[in-house]
């Protein structure tokens, strides 16, 4: 999650639905100005570039939604021994 943290840092918000986060990274990234999907696969959580790449950061999770408030997305997720896990990423 912390590689998620530095790659949302500064960036901006393109469009997000329940299971689909839109992004364009910020100008301090290591590859600036780049469109980033965050979203749910099979059991996963993972971030992947418009037309390559793949980065999974939560694996073997029973549910993972999005909950968009303005420039804020909140991520729920079940794992599958049923903890619940929230976490917030506020883009510009």
């Amino acid at each position: 999650m912390l590689r998620l943290e530095q790659l949302t840092a500064d960036a901006s918000l393109i469009k997000a639905d329940n299971k689909t986060i839109e992004f364009e990274s910020g100008a301090n990234y290591k590859f600036p100005h780049k469109i980033y999907h965050l979203q749910v696969y099979h059991n996963m959580l993972r971030v992947t570039g418009k037309t390559e790449g793949h980065m999974p950061l939560l694996l073997n999770q029973q549910n993972i939604n999005f909950i968009t408030k303005g420039h804020t997305v909140q991520i729920n997720a079940i794992d599958q021994f049923q903890r619940k896990w929230e976490y917030y990423l506020d883009f510009q």
